[in-house]
């Protein structure tokens, strides 16, 4: 993994091994690849084709099972390319009206990181779109979405076994 440090996933088209790390089966390594992206030392360039990358993943339903996984990626960044920031949004807006319910919470999570908002703008916004009557019930009880990102808080944090390092 020091290697992977310094690339700082530059060269994605060189070395797309560093890709797949978020997608590793030992959790650990999941763990270091989001802790390399949740500080500014990536290159505004190389970002931006990771976050390409990312909601590519998010946008193929044949990858459904990276889904979380990707979620979790983009939460761990420290920011966002403003290239990138609209797409990453509508990804996330999506998998939150209409994806597996085990997604809500961490895409809810997600957003509030791209969006720089806190859970009631996110809430208001995923509301705008068409939404199933259990997203509507979800989305009306405040503690269950509290309980939710509280969870994926305490995933993504180092010393709980996460990973972004901000928390």
């Amino acid at each position: 993994m020091p290697v992977l440090a310094m690339l700082a996933y530059q060269h994605l088209d060189q070395v797309p091994e560093q890709f797949d790390l978020f997608f590793h089966e030992e959790f650990d390594v999941r763990k270091r690849a989001r802790q390399i992206i949740s500080v500014e030392t990536v290159p505004l360039t190389s970002r931006t084709q990771l976050f390409d990358k990312l909601v590519d993943v998010l946008n193929d339903p044949a990858q459904s099972k990276k889904h979380i996984n990707a979620i979790r990626a983009i939460s761990s960044a420290h920011s966002f390319p403003g290239q990138n920031k609209h797409r990453i949004k509508t990804s996330l807006l999506k998998i939150a009206r209409e994806s597996d319910k085990q997604l809500f919470g961490p895409a809810l999570f997600a957003l509030a990181r791209v969006m720089a908002s806190d859970v009631g703008i996110v809430r208001r916004a995923v509301k705008e779109g068409p939404l199933s009557e259990d997203r509507k019930k979800l989305l009306g009880d405040t503690g269950a979405i509290e309980k939710l990102i509280l969870e994926e808080q305490r995933l993504m944090s180092p010393t709980e076994g996460g990973g972004g390092g901000f928390f």
